[in-house]
């Protein structure tokens, strides 16, 4: 008797569409919500697959599908092992791939998203180059100004933003201190509620940083924002690492070759 070859099964990538019990996806209060009176036996088609990566599921790390449900605005997660693909995606996913993968016209498997960022940023060059940037050719302005844009360069503004400098007064070298002239200010101390100033003197700089630093917001406002439409969430220590690159570019004169950054 012949055997019957099993069928392989789809794997996931970005675009995906496939079905799954709606009790498995994450957070369920959104499928509560949506489905009070049958969750637990109700199967949710046309799913859609727009990420992956790992979330906390029954206290532990598992790899999940990023989905968009139909009816439901939010973004929910699926442990994949229980996601059932049922139309396959233009590109596996990474993890999912095989050495024997191709694509229809028989080349290699196109590489993923972060693959080819991660090209482009070791490449030393600019996406796309532009006027602004040292780079930009003759060729590139003359084509500019051959649709009619033109350039001045007498450096002022137009008319209808042009200004008057206001008067600042007249400078003097004061003779008095206002401040201890008036007897209804007195120099304190500064104090913080809570910090003694011994603590606050073997504080680091970024615990100082943070003092000041409406980190309750970020944690319960900006991250939570943000985390809405990212495939792998983002943490608060990320948080400070993006802001600090933005500190230290910040101290420097502007740089307009994107390169240089790398």
């Amino acid at each position: 008797a012949s055997v019957m070859p099993r069928k392989e099964s789809l794997r996931g990538g970005v675009g995906a569409v496939g079905s799954a019990m709606a009790k498995y996806f994450h957070p369920n209060e959104h499928i509560h919500e949506k489905y009070p009176e049958n969750f637990q036996t109700r199967r949710l088609e046309n799913v859609t697959i727009i990420g992956d990566g790992t979330e906390l599921v029954r206290q532990q790390q598992q790899r999940c599908y990023y989905c968009t449900v139909p009816g439901i605005d939010d973004v929910l997660h699926i442990v994949a092992k229980h996601f059932k693909v049922e139309q396959p995606p233009a590109i596996i996913f990474e993890e999912e791939r095989l050495p024997t993968d191709a694509s229809p016209n028989g080349s290699a498997v196109a590489p993923s998203l972060s693959d080819q960022v991660e090209e482009s940023r070791r490449s030393l060059q600019d996406v796309e180059r532009n006027v602004l940037s040292r780079q930009a050719s003759a060729e590139d302005i003359a084509e500019l100004r051959g649709r009619g844009i033109e350039v001045y360069d007498d450096d002022e503004p137009a008319p209808e933003n042009s200004w008057a400098q206001p008067s600042v007064g007249e400078w003097f070298t004061p003779t008095i201190c206002p401040r201890r002239a008036n007897s209804n200010i007195f120099d304190h101390e500064g104090e913080w509620k809570g910090v003694t100033w011994d603590e606050i003197g073997n504080m680091s700089e970024l615990d100082l940083f943070r003092m000041t630093f409406p980190e309750f917001f970020i944690l319960k406002v900006i991250i939570p924002a943000t985390n809405h439409r990212l495939a792998t969430h983002m943490t608060l220590q990320e948080f400070y690492v993006w802001l600090g690159c933005n500190f230290f570019t910040a101290c420097f004169p502007g740089i307009a070759n994107l390169e240089d950054w790398w």
